[in-house]
């Protein structure tokens, strides 16, 4: 039997040419091979109904979702090295700028995590990397949110020996280390809640020894806020809040409060037995104050208050030959006591006073003068005699610029003792 090749059509220039079956036959399985060829080279994908199949060590595009699923009890989709391999298991990326969808999705409507990573037991890696390479990203790096009644981000360490924290967080720019907003007006919860079951901190903060910055900035912003900004609570017998300095050469506080408003700076109460507040200083060598108010307005710089008639609003006391309470002033006065209809001033002792002493007029010397520097010609001066003389007696004092004339009634037979007080 005979076959017409294609070249037998009436409109070819050439003349017609008859084939054999037989050469007909050996063109066909050329043919065919080279097909089985070319499609091996050129990888080109199988696909029944207009879909494609997913390729291993080629590029695959599509520009409909690729999705896997899995009816049974097994992941849906695994992606590993192989055991033997250096690369990602799993790399997502976005090369479109415009493109606001994530690289990567993973949820669950089970009772599962979307998103499961570890380390196999084995590895010496990071569970999870999030980095953003580009410098003028604002967005987030990594965002977790729920709607649910859990936790949006728990960590936590399994094991008992790791003394490393839950969670570390490195910053190498000039904004802060941890940022919490709560953004609904009605929430009462904290931003950031600290809870330990053991004998450490629930929260500890530090700048490492060549930071410049403050540990904690506390910072409420609503004028209708009436919540503290650091709010410290302990149901055990430490201390709630403990601040310390342990650089010999820092020149400043353990602890600083400021405020800009007509409320105090720092409020301290207590319920207890105990005081409100307690200031120590443990170094012998110390000569500052353990509790210390400096005010730049009208008002005090330390303030006390008591409500009870056998209360104190400031008690000072010392021992060892320490000074109790001490006032000083430059040109002010040093302490004023006032009292409505109690004593303004209570003394239970002896009294000194710096302007205050005692002289001897020589006998049949009827005046003396005494230099004080401060007396003026209105100063107010008592002298009395410390010892009999007869009839003699104090006639009077005269004040005049930095001393005053002690005047005798009489000239005394022998020397007589003179005590003196200037008031002002």
């Amino acid at each position: 039997m005979e076959q017409w090749d294609a070249s037998d059509d009436p409109r070819s220039a050439s003349p017609p040419r008859r084939t054999t079956r037989r050469a007909l036959m050996a063109g066909a399985a050329v043919g065919v091979a080279g097909l089985v060829a070319d499609s091996a080279l050129s990888a080109q994908p199988a696909g029944a109904a207009g879909t494609r199949n997913v390729h291993l060590g080629v590029a695959n595009d599509a520009t409909a979702t690729t999705e896997i699923s899995n009816t049974g009890s097994s992941s849906a989709l695994q992606s590993d090295d192989g055991g033997t391999g250096t690369g990602s298991a799993l790399v997502a990326k976005l090369d479109n700028a415009s493109n606001t969808s994530a690289a990567f999705v993973a949820s669950s409507a089970g009772s599962g995590p979307a998103a499961q990573c570890g380390d196999a037991g084995t590895g010496t890696g990071s569970g999870i990397v999030v980095q953003l390479s580009n410098a003028i990203n604002n967005e987030t790096a990594l965002v977790v949110s729920t709607l649910g009644g859990g936790y949006a981000v728990y960590a936590s360490l399994l094991s008992s020996t790791n003394p490393e924290a839950v969670i570390g967080a490195v910053h190498d720019g000039l904004g802060p280390g941890v940022d919490v907003s709560l953004t609904v007006s009605e929430n009462t919860s904290a931003a950031i809640s600290a809870v330990t079951s053991g004998t450490g901190p629930g929260l500890s903060v530090a700048d490492v020894p060549y930071g410049l910055g403050s540990g904690i900035v506390t910072t409420i912003s609503n004028e209708l806020n009436y919540s503290p900004p650091v709010s410290a609570t302990t149901s055990g017998r430490g201390p709630a809040i403990r601040a310390s300095v342990d650089n010999a050469n820092s020149g400043g506080p353990a602890l600083e409060a400021a405020t800009i408003g007509v409320a105090p700076a720092v409020t301290a109460m207590t319920s207890g037995s105990g005081g409100a507040v307690l200031g120590t200083v443990s170094s012998a060598s110390n000569s500052s104050a353990a509790v210390s108010g400096v005010t730049a307005g009208i008002g005090s710089g330390v303030a006390g208050s008591a409500a009870s008639a056998k209360a104190t609003g400031v008690a000072g006391s010392g021992a060892d030959g320490a000074t109790g309470v001490r006032g000083t002033s430059d040109s002010g006065v040093g302490v004023y006591a006032s009292s409505t209809d109690g004593a303004a001033l209570e003394v239970v002792g002896k009294v000194t006073f710096s302007r205050s002493g005692s002289a001897t007029v020589p006998a049949h010397t009827q005046s003396l003068k005494v230099d004080l520097e401060g007396v003026t010609a209105t100063s107010m001066v008592l002298a009395t005699l410390q010892q009999a003389s007869g009839s003699v007696g104090v006639a009077n004092v005269v004040p005049t610029s930095n001393s005053f004339d002690i005047n005798l009634s009489a000239a005394p037979p022998s020397a007589v003792r003179v005590a003196w007080l200037v008031l002002d």
